[in-house]
């Protein structure tokens, strides 16, 4: 009876091991397949592994993960670009700047359309989105590269906002596809 107690006192605490630990697991794993196929890998999994709830986030918290971490990364090039539109000297590069706070306002409306896309269900909406905005981060790139140039850092700002797009992008048709 001794040996029957101590057995069935052993097992509460492995299920409930296994129970915390079985959904991090889960998660590192779907990180390890969502990453892969984006892009920049690297930066996906750098990305996801640094951001708070990703780790332990199902599918679709990955997706609001995601969603808003665009939309963060958006907003404070929004406010770099602006201020840049302030400072500018140059005519031309202020016209350039101009341009990319109009394609940074298009892309946090179409981010806050993804979410609104991903609440109902609508996952090629959300894609569609997403696309949308890398679009309008080839756009501003393009627009910032024309002469006169000066080094602001919005490149940079580019690619890391069309990097978190390509995540969206592969979440998305996994949602779509499960």
């Amino acid at each position: 009876m001794v040996s029957s107690f101590e057995s069935s006192s052993l097992v509460a605490p492995i299920i409930l091991l296994f129970l915390l630990v079985t959904p991090s697991s889960c998660a590192k794993n779907l990180i390890a397949e969502i990453c892969p196929q984006t892009r920049n890998p690297s930066f996906c999994v750098g990305l996801l592994n640094s951001t708070p709830g990703a780790a332990t986030a199902d599918l679709m918290g990955l997706a609001k993960i995601t969603i808003s971490l665009a939309h963060n990364s958006a907003s404070r090039t929004y406010d770099q670009i602006r201020s840049l539109v302030k400072q500018a000297s140059n005519p031309q590069l202020k016209q350039h700047y101009k341009s990319c706070t109009e394609y940074y306002s298009e892309s946090l409306s179409d981010l806050d359309q993804a979410r609104e896309y991903l609440a109902s269900g609508d996952y090629d909406g959300v894609n569609i989105q997403a696309s949308s905005v890398m679009t309008y981060t080839d756009d501003c790139d393009e627009e910032i590269n024309k002469p006169p140039t000066e080094p602001s850092g919005v490149s940079k700002k580019n690619q890391e906002l069309t990097n978190i797009c390509g995540i969206i992008l592969v979440i998305a048709n996994e949602l779509r596809d499960s």
